[in-house]
C-alpha cells in the first residue's frame, strides 16, 4: 500500500529512507494537505508500516 499510495507523487526510496525529525503522523497529515487520498483503515496500515521501518 505504500508503493500504491505514496507512490503516486513520488519514488518510494523516499518515504523507505526517510530520516526526518517529524513524526510518521505529522508526515502523513502533511501528504494528506498536498492531496493524498487515505481511508481511516488505509492509514492506520500505512502507519503501522512505517513505524516497523523506522520509529519516530
Amino acid at each position: 500500500m505504500i508503493e500504491s499510495k505514496c507512490g503516486l507523487c513520488h519514488s518510494v526510496s523516499i518515504v523507505y529512507s526517510y530520516d526526518g525529525n517529524k513524526s510518521w503522523e505529522h508526515t502523513i497529515y502533511a501528504m494528506k494537505q498536498r492531496g493524498l487520498s487515505l481511508t481511516n483503515d488505509e492509514e492506520a496500515n500505512i502507519l503501522k508500516k512505517l513505524k516497523k521501518i523506522k520509529k519516530n
